[in-house]
């Protein structure tokens, strides 16, 4: 086990992870790269725009992010809404199939992490508050000051992805969207195809 374990360090040190929160208002980003902190931010569109054009410019943004950073593979926290109208559902998973089609087109695998996995990974509770998971973050990652909620969560997933061995297993595959609670489900369909 000794040297299968130095093998999966080796290939994880190498690796560019972006971690993002997709919202129509306001869409959360976090990299890290050797999984130390890189860069975080937001993109905002607002409500006057047309669907589409907001779709359009944060994905523009998004791909400007791409770019810049280069990143290996992608994490995204899965849809979970509780108590939120359909609609609301709707708008929030038509922006994820337009930044899926970005990534699927950049060949970058996205994993998607249930929230309860994540916060398990950050604070040890799967049922842990925004307050412990931004909290957590910080230390983690060794930021000075808050940041914003949805930079958080992006940074939560990249932090969570870095910390499991699918990262190695994610770069090597064709870019598919995998979900993950505590196992590794492959969806047939490949992202972008």
């Amino acid at each position: 086990m000794g040297n299968s374990s130095l093998v999966i360090r080796r290939l994880v040190s190498d690796v560019t992870v972006l971690g993002i929160d997709p919202g129509l208002a306001v869409t959360g980003y976090g990299v890290l790269r050797d999984g130390r902190y890189v860069a975080h931010g937001t993109i905002s569109s607002t409500p006057k725009e047309p669907l589409s054009e907001r779709i359009a410019l944060i994905g523009r943004q998004f791909d400007r992010l791409l770019l810049k950073y280069r990143p290996d593979a992608c994490a995204v926290e899965t849809l979970f809404f509780k108590a939120v109208g359909a609609r609301s559902v709707i708008l929030a998973a038509q922006l994820r199939g337009g930044l899926f089609y970005i990534l699927g087109r950049r060949r970058i695998p996205v994993t998607e992490i249930t929230p309860a996995t994540i916060k398990l990974t950050l604070t040890g509770n799967g049922r842990a508050a925004k307050s412990q998971m931004q909290y957590m973050a910080r230390i983690l990652l060794g930021l000075p000051r808050p940041i914003p909620d949805h930079a958080a969560d992006a940074l939560a997933a990249a932090y969570c992805l870095t910390k499991r061995r699918v990262v190695t297993s994610a770069i090597r595959r064709s870019p598919v969207v995998r979900r993950s609670s505590s196992v590794i489900r492959h969806r047939s369909s490949v992202v972008g195809s």
